[in-house]
Parts: C-alpha cells; sequence; structure tokens
C-alpha cells in the first residue's frame, strides 16, 4: 500500500503485507491481518488502527506515536519498539496479548484443501490470566510488558564447586530488592568462558542506579551473614523480611558447605596422584577454594576492569586501512539440503578463488567458512580486482549448477590493528566486518530490475572512500529506504550497488 488516502475507514481484516507507505484514513481495520516485516514508511503516528487478533511479525514499531489503536489478542513476535510513545486510550483498549504462535493446516472451506493458518499459542498470553489495566494488573499495560528493559550485569568467577551454590544465593536479590526498595528486579545467567554472567533488568535508569548501590549491600551479606538485614526492608511485612533472611541464612551455610566438601574431596584426591604436575593444580583449586571461603565477595571482582596491556612496539602492531570483501553464494543452503554430496566441486572452486586472491599484490589474508569466502587488502585497487573475478565466475557456477545464480559480494573498509603472522595477518580490531542484514534488500533490488543475484554491494565507507579518487572503473547506485527493512530499523549504514564499467583502449 502506498500514498493511499481514504475518507472512510478502511477494511484489511485477515490480509496479508509487507509494507506501508503514507496510508491515511479515519479508521484502519487489521483484525487478524498478517503484517510480516512490515515497515509503516513515512508514517510518524499510527492512528486508530484496530489489530486487534493481527500477527505482527518482526515488524517495527520504533519512534511511531501510537494514538487510539488496539491490540487486544495480536501476536507480536520480534517486533521492535524502541521509542515508541503509547497515549492512554490505546493502553486501556488493548486487554491481553500473545507473544508466539504455530502454524497449523486447515481446510479450505470451498475446495477443502488443507491450508496453512496462523494461531497464537494460548501459552504466551499475556497476562496469563485476566486483562491488563483490571484487577492485580490494574497497573499492569502491553507496553509495559513489551519496554525494552534496562540492564546491569557483573561477571561471576567462582570456584566451579561452588559456582552453582553461589549463584543459588544471588538469586534471592530480586526478592532483597523487592522487600528494600519495592522495585521489580528480573535476573538473568549466561555462560561466559569460564565465568557466569549474571544480568539484572529494570524498568527504568533510576531504578538501576538503585540496584548498582544495593547489591554491594546484598552480597556481603554472603560473608557476614543475613542477621542484620532484617529491620532494613522498609516495604515488607515482618512475615516477609523473615522469611529471606531464613532463606539466605540457609543459602549461606550451603554455600560454606559446598567449600568445605569440595576441600575434603581434593584433599582425598591429592593423596592418590604422584604427578608433581597434579598435586600443583590440585592444591591451587583448595588455594581458591580458601580464598573464596575467606571473603566469597572476591568471586565478584571479575567485573573490575582488567589493567591495560602494553602497546606492541610499533614494527609488530601497525593501524591502517583495511579493504575487504565477504561472498557468499544465493540458494547456497537450499542446494546443500536437496542434495548434500553435490556442492563437493563447488567447494573445490572456492579454494581456487581463495588462491587467486593471493597471488594479487595487496593480498593480506582470505578465509572460507562454508559457502563464504572473504578476502582482506591493504588497498581499494587489488579488492576491485578481487570482486571483479568473483563477480565474472558468477555465471560459470550458474552453468554447472542451475540452481545457483552466482555471488554475492560485498565490500567495505574501515581501520584495523594488525599483526603480522609468518606471511600472513592477524587482524586485532574485532568485528572486522559490519553486521548488517542485506541479504533481503539486494534481492529485493535486483527482483524490481530482472537481473541476476551475482552482484557486488558496499557499504557506504567505501563508496566514500573510492568516490573521492574518481575511479571511473566503477559506479555506485543507493539502495533507497528498502535497506531499513527488516531487523536493522534504519539503524545500519547505505548499501550500494556496485557496477564494473569497461575501460576504453
Amino acid at each position: 500500500m502506498d500514498g493511499a488516502e481514504f475518507h472512510d475507514t478502511v477494511n484489511f481484516s485477515g490480509a496479508q503485507f509487507a509494507n506501508v507507505r503514507g496510508l491515511q484514513a479515519n479508521e484502519i481495520n487489521l483484525c487478524g491481518a498478517v503484517l510480516e516485516s512490515a515497515n509503516f514508511w513515512g508514517i510518524e503516528e499510527i492512528k486508530q488502527h484496530d489489530f486487534s487478533g493481527a500477527f505482527l511479525l518482526s515488524l517495527s514499531l520504533a519512534n511511531k506515536a501510537i494514538i487510539d489503536c488496539n491490540f487486544t489478542g495480536a501476536v507480536f513476535d520480534a517486533v521492535h519498539t524502541r521509542g515508541w510513545e503509547v497515549n492512554d486510550a490505546t493502553r486501556c483498549n488493548t486487554l491481553f496479548i500473545y507473544t508466539a504462535y504455530e502454524i497449523v493446516q486447515e481446510p479450505d472451506e470451498e475446495s477443502g484443501e488443507l491450508r496453512p493458518k496462523l494461531i497464537p499459542k494460548p501459552g504466551s498470553r499475556v497476562p496469563a490470566r485476566g486483562n491488563f489495566g483490571e484487577g492485580e494488573h490494574a497497573n499492569f499495560f502491553f507496553d509495559d510488558y513489551l519496554k525494552d528493559p534496562v540492564r546491569w550485569s557483573f561477571a561471576v568467577d567462582a570456584p566451579a564447586m561452588v559456582r552453582s551454590a553461589f549463584l543459588d544465593f544471588i538469586a534471592e536479590f530480586p526478592e532483597f530488592m523487592r522487600l528494600e526498595k519495592g522495585i521489580g528486579v528480573e535476573i538473568r545467567q549466561r555462560q561466559e568462558g569460564g565465568m557466569v554472567r549474571v544480568e539484572f533488568c529494570v524498568s527504568t535508569e533510576a531504578e538501576r542506579k538503585e540496584v548498582n548501590e544495593a547489591f554491594p549491600r546484598f552480597y556481603n551479606r554472603a560473608k557476614q551473614g543475613a542477621e542484620s538485614v532484617e529491620n532494613e526492608f522498609i516495604t515488607a511485612t515482618s512475615v516477609e523480611a523473615k522469611m529471606l533472611v531464613v532463606r539466605l541464612d540457609r543459602k549461606i551455610s550451603a554455600l560454606r558447605n559446598d567449600v568445605q566438601t569440595g576441600r575434603i574431596l581434593l584433599e582425598q584426591k591429592q593423596q592418590i596422584h604422584q604427578l608433581e604436575t597434579e598435586k600443583r593444580d590440585l592444591q591451587r583449586q583448595m588455594d581458591e577454594l580458601d580464598r573464596f571461603d575467606h571473603d566469597p565477595t572476591i568471586a565478584l571482582q571479575a567485573e573490575e576492569p582488567p589493567a591495560p596491556l602494553l602497546p606492541a612496539p610499533p614494527q609488530i602492531q601497525a593501524r591502517m586501512r583495511l579493504f575487504f570483501l565477504q561472498s557468499d553464494i544465493p540458494g547456497f543452503s537450499k542446494f546443500q539440503s536437496e542434495d548434500p554430496h553435490a556442492d563437493t566441486e563447488l567447494r573445490s572452486w572456492l579454494v581456487g578463488y581463495r588462491q587467486y586472491f593471493s597471488q594479487l599484490d595487496g593480498h593480506l589474508r582470505s578465509d572460507i567458512e562454508g559457502d563464504s569466502i572473504k578476502g582482506f587488502f591493504n588497498n581499494y585497487d587489488n579488492l576491485l580486482e578481487a570482486a571483479r573475478y568473483l563477480h565474472s565466475k558468477g555465471p560459470e557456477i550458474k552453468f554447472e549448477f542451475p540452481q545457483l545464480e552466482g555471488f554475492r559480494i560485498l565490500l567495505n573498509t574501515r581501520y584495523a590493528h594488525t599483526v603480522p603472522d609468518g606471511e600472513n595477518h592477524e587482524f586485532t580490531t574485532p568485528g572486522i566486518t559490519e553486521t548488517v542484514r542485506t541479504d533481503q534488500p539486494m534481492k529485493d533490488f535486483l527482483k524490481a530490475r530482472n537481473l541476476s543475484q551475482n552482484a557486488v554491494w558496499c557499504l557506504e565507507p567505501f563508496q566514500a572512500y573510492v568516490e573521492q579518487r574518481h575511479v571511473t572503473s566503477v559506479q555506485f547506485e543507493a539502495i533507497s529506504e528498502t535497506l531499513q527493512k527488516g531487523k536493522n530499523d534504519g539503524n545500519c549504514p547505505q548499501l550500494y550497488w556496485v557496477r564494473f564499467i569497461a575501460q576504453q583502449e
């Protein structure tokens, strides 16, 4: 829908579309509609839209004003809401939402043929019982649930033998905050190498500050005991306060017991092992337990930044502008799934392309990962030569494997620190390539022009660098707003289509 203007209610009930640009109407009925990866281009206010029972999938409502709408029964799946403003009428209209859906096969009423149909998963209903703004949810609305949380995190470096008990103790912190400050805290954990990262999620920056200040008081109880906390809970009943004290005491005791048990087991193991290296390792583990037993809070010192490393000598580490390409083959995953053995010859071709890169003067390194080949160069001339070479080989792939159309090549440039490694280079700057969802806008752009997927693209830093040098062998054409589709929500660099121009002798 593009630029349409209506003067009455517009009914799109049950429809499915992906783009809405400049639509104007008094009321818009989207009940049961499927909006997948849809965008509301040029629309700052979404007003009087009825999304009841709609499926909002990978949709961006970021920075939109939501006025007098209704989302009751809508499925919110990967919907971006950062910066949106929801008015009170919309909040009151929306009684409940779902956060997941499934696809079922149902017979068509006329033909009887089975057709796919989207239905919400009942277990994903929010709130699980009752409605937003009513009863026990009187102060809880759908935009509160969808709000991006404010996070504060730290890493736990407790000895492996007692890590579980220590994390069990930390799990009481949300209750501690509820009773002490009346603040709701959600706690999340994930493995991070040899440590565990604990993340606290709250609603506002002010609450994050309160959590940051309160947590040291809480974890010091692991060293001091829990008796002194009972009188600090100004928002708690006496029963709630005593229950938390009992749980903290029990978990601190369990923590101490794990330390003692671990020490006994290590001592027994040390008596069995005779090798000096094994004894030293066991002694190191016992020393860790002793330090932890003396002060359990040392496990939280991992949140302190490490001491800065001394800079490497200039002749070893150098800052330089790096030019790189990353390419893949559209349709390769489907091609491989249909015939797992058919890609053997194709992969051998990729090795040959990598060898070609290594012959270019500016070549620093090239890698192969699955169907992707990456090349790194110290000048743009050799990068363009490598890209032109890959692009010219696309028709050969199409000839041998009709399911494939060639290479999808992406170029960019940025500064990086490089460290020589023999004849190769290692790049110490992380994230050397931009991570953007470019595949769908590329497909849309080429499809509109009836062009092959065998194409070269670049991001804005590379285009700006080459344009300034008045290079006549290439031309750039910017892709418009389509780049902002999908999960990027407009926060990614501009994408350009690159064309090679034949040079006259």
